[in-house]
């Protein structure tokens, strides 16, 4: 209990560390490199890849020859006496004595070289090398779609700030229509048919709104988060242009899976792996065979009824646990199978990438369509509301059907601006496919200091 209220203390001070505001108006570009710096899972994965570089490291240094040093001293209550007796006779050779001090002082250092060992952490340093290499693969593959994952909650946010603007102007004069149509009907100009319909097309539209301000708290909350920002941290958007119409673009599909198949993290990450399994199989070998070890040393031994204080020694052994061979022929058959089973699936991940791509495609095809049919929606709502406000103006057409063709043409058009939001991502869907890097990112650019809300700020905000 008392170990869970410390950290819900750090925890709730980290959260109001990242509940920030940034004061400039928030770029996609901006957003990224946010994200890159600061996003926690992100961060996560870099960390693990640092651990696993010392990981490596203390693998390799696990291919040095063993040094062992001692040093003792020992004191004895009692003298080691001995007698010598004939095994003959049995009869006593020698008077009694002893050849040892009562303080015994010894020393040794040894080193000792197992070219068994030496081969196994051969192999055991170079696969601890390619999990190094897998995990950078993945902060680069988790940076890829951290990149596609800002991308799509920005323009979320950004689609969903242009509804509720748009859906509040359309509700505040249909509200005044309300009033308008109620004296109206007190005066008996016109009758309650017209004015249910009023209300109709006010409720409509409020509903439209709630639903425009959730899916825009909730898309606000995605991008705060993924830039590594508590939810609460307000932001504006930098202006982006709707009028640009996004080019057409064709695909030579063989050239972008050749390109999948060449730079995608994942399959990287499986050759690694099936490196890594490779190496397992070489080990097993190299553990049946038996250990030659070869060893020299020094010792040291102050006892002064010694000629020779000090030796040097040199030599060599060979072991070899012969009950041992049955368990280790079966784990190099595991390894063997491992060795197949990894590179099955790289084959199912490589099929995966480019089933990954070819939808991808598909729905870059689909979504240029529903832009060209949004589009064209929406200019032809749009010339219906110029036609609408004209008819008005000379008396042919009452408020309401202006009314009404006003949000048509709104909707219209907040539909061509999700086609056109998704056309854009479908683009960078294909771009992920593939596994290319954010083109041009500057990464490593300094990001401008956000500003920390007050904790009365923070409060209110949350409340909020």
């Amino acid at each position: 209990d008392q170990l869970r209220d410390q950290h819900v203390m750090a925890e709730t001070e980290a959260w109001f560390a990242r509940t920030q505001r940034i004061v400039e108006p928030l770029t996609l570009d901006l957003a990224v490199r946010r994200a890159l710096s600061d996003n926690l899972d992100h961060a996560v994965l870099k960390i693990e890849h640092a651990i696993q570089a010392e990981t490596e490291t203390a693998a390799i240094l696990r291919t040095l020859p063993s040094l062992q040093t001692q040093a003792e001293y020992r004191w004895l209550s009692e003298l080691r006496i001995a007698e010598s007796q004939s095994a003959d006779t049995g009869v006593v050779s020698l008077e009694p004595s002893f050849s040892s001090e009562r303080d015994q002082k010894t020393a040794y250092f040894e080193v000792a070289f197992s070219l068994l060992d030496f081969g196994i952490s051969f192999f055991r340093a170079r696969q601890e090398e390619n999990e190094h290499n897998i995990l950078e693969e993945r902060v680069r593959r988790s940076a890829q779609n951290l990149v596609l994952d800002v991308t799509e909650a920005y323009y979320r946010v950004f689609v969903a700030q242009q509804a509720v603007e748009g859906s509040r102007m359309l509700r505040d004069r249909l509200q005044a229509r309300r009033e308008t149509i109620r004296q109206q009907i007190e005066q008996g100009r016109i009758t309650d048919l017209e004015g249910l319909q009023a209300d109709e097309a006010f409720a409509l539209v409020q509903i439209r709104i709630q639903d425009f301000e959730s899916e825009l708290y909730k898309a606000k909350a995605e991008l705060t988060t993924l830039m590594g920002l508590a939810p609460g941290s307000d932001f504006v958007l930098a202006p982006i242009d709707l009028e640009a119409t996004p080019p057409r673009r064709t695909f030579d599909v063989k050239s972008l899976e050749n390109e999948a198949l060449h730079g995608r993290p994942e399959l990287w990450e499986q050759d690694l792996k099936g490196l890594i399994a490779t190496d397992e199989v070489r080990a097993r070998i190299v553990n049946l065979f038996p250990n030659p070890t070869g060893f020299f040393g020094g010792e040291t031994d102050q006892n002064e009824f010694l000629r020779h204080q000090g030796w040097w020694y040199a030599g060599a052994r060979l072991s070899w646990d012969l009950l041992s061979i049955p368990r280790k022929a079966f784990e190099l058959r595991e390894a063997l199978a491992t060795e197949d089973l990894v590179a099955e699936q790289a084959t199912l991940v490589a099929m995966g990438v480019l089933t990954q791509l070819r939808l991808a495609i598909l729905g870059y095809e689909d979504a240029a369509v529903h832009y060209e049919l949004a589009a064209n929606l929406d200019q032809v709502r749009q010339r219906i509301l110029s036609s609408s406000e004209k008819h008005a103006g000379s008396g042919q057409l009452d408020e309401g059907s202006v009314l009404s063709a006003e949000a048509d043409a709104l909707f219209a058009r907040l539909r061509r601006l999700n086609a056109w939001v998704e056309l854009l991502m479908a683009e960078k869907r294909i771009e992920n496919a593939v596994g290319r890097d954010a083109p041009g990112m500057p990464r490593n650019a300094p990001l401008p200091p956000p500003v920390e809300y007050s904790r009365a700020e923070q409060s209110e905000n949350w409340q909020k």
